[in-house]
């Protein structure tokens, strides 16, 4: 009998031949996309480093938008300065509640002392003013009448006494006529009273109806209206209605901070430059200093500042020409002596060298 070919020399199924193929494809297609896939990670990163860098470099060399302030004096105070008028800022408010009616200024104009900043409704009290004059009258006419009742009875007392012979009178006439002329007297007394007590009404009624009509204390500026007609004005005011100030001559009211307060002399030299121009120096004359140290009240936001920090405020007056604002923050410089430090607080502003001090205090044994 025949056999048939050895085992080795089979061909292969077309099924089988298929499936290989699409193996050789498939393993063809992920080696090309893990080739693609890392150049573009490779591209990305050299691209990234390169924006970075060119970045990194630009911002190098990129000048500030504004010059930085700097003090022109070898050793110097630097504080914070508060620009407010001569008289301070002087915050108008109600004296009773009402409704606005009338607002007769507005911001930057100019006002003497007594002119009329605001009114409010007194149309109550206004129509109160004639029935209190009435009442006024009718006690005056009353005061009239007992006034001519009492000097009828004395009249008729004094008849009676100075008739001679006492027998052709009775004596109860006589006590009924004195008795007369003192209620007369004390008719007359009340009549007043009433007379004194409706002037005092029509007085106080007045008095209410002036408050309700603000003046200006002072001869200044209006600086900042916060009252509309028809808005109601309560007592106390949350803010002060009208803001005004003598605005004749401009103060810089200077925060010192405590460490640098002993290094503070009156007669040094000092200016001001405004945020933002820093190139412009004005002058500064010393006015007056408050000789009690405050807590202070305008944080920079520094991370090293300590907020327990109380200042020394010195009042300056501006005295170099250009416009300046009521409220506006400028950097002040005031020349300043050399304050003899330690070693270990060289090179350290007063502050930095006490923040350090209290550190190593806290961290001994």
């Amino acid at each position: 009998m025949a056999t048939g070919p050895p085992a080795s020399g089979r061909r292969r199924s077309p099924t089988a031949c298929i499936e290989g193929h699409q193996e050789s494809v498939m393993s063809m297609h992920r080696s090309s996309l893990k080739t693609i896939l890392s150049g573009v990670a490779i591209v990305s990163f050299v691209g990234g480093v390169f924006l970075v860098a060119k970045n990194i470099r630009g911002e190098q060399h990129a000048p500030p938008p504004v010059t930085p302030p700097a003090s022109s004096f070898a050793r110097s105070i630097g504080a914070e300065g508060l620009v407010e008028p001569k008289s301070e800022d002087i915050g108008v408010a109600p004296v009773v509640p009402g409704q606005v009616t009338v607002v007769r200024v507005r911001a930057q104009q100019y006002v003497r002392a007594g002119d009329v900043l605001w009114e409010q409704d007194s149309r109550e009290l206004a129509a109160q003013i004639p029935v209190r004059e009435a009442e006024v009258t009718s006690a005056r006419a009353a005061v009239a009448v007992g006034e001519a009742a009492l000097a009828d009875a004395r009249v008729q007392l004094t008849m009676i006494e100075n008739v001679t012979d006492r027998r052709a009178i009775r004596e109860e006439d006589l006590q009924r006529r004195r008795i007369a002329a003192d209620a007369a007297k004390a008719q007359l007394a009340a009549n007043r009273a009433a007379l004194t007590r409706a002037e005092a009404a029509l007085a106080e009624t007045r008095s209410d109806l002036t408050r309700r009509v603000v003046v200006a204390p002072i001869d200044g500026q209006i600086l900042k209206v916060n009252i509309r007609p028809g808005e109601y004005a309560t007592v106390p005011a949350a803010s002060p209605l009208v803001v005004m100030g003598d605005t004749s001559a401009m103060h810089m009211r200077v925060d010192v901070a405590e460490e640098d307060a002993p290094r503070f002399a009156p007669e040094r030299k000092a200016y001001a430059s405004p945020r933002g121009d820093a190139s412009r120096h004005i002058p500064l004359e010393f006015v007056r200093l408050e000789p009690r140290l405050i807590p202070k009240r305008n944080l920079s936001g520094d991370t090293t500042e300590r907020i327990d920090t109380r200042v020394l405020q010195v009042i300056y007056r501006i005295a170099g020409p250009g416009p300046v604002y009521d409220g506006e923050l400028m950097d002040v410089y005031i020349d300043a002596p050399a304050l003899p430090v330690s070693s270990m607080g060289a090179g350290m502003s007063p502050a930095s060298a006490r923040d350090r001090a209290v550190n190593s205090h806290e961290a001994a044994p």
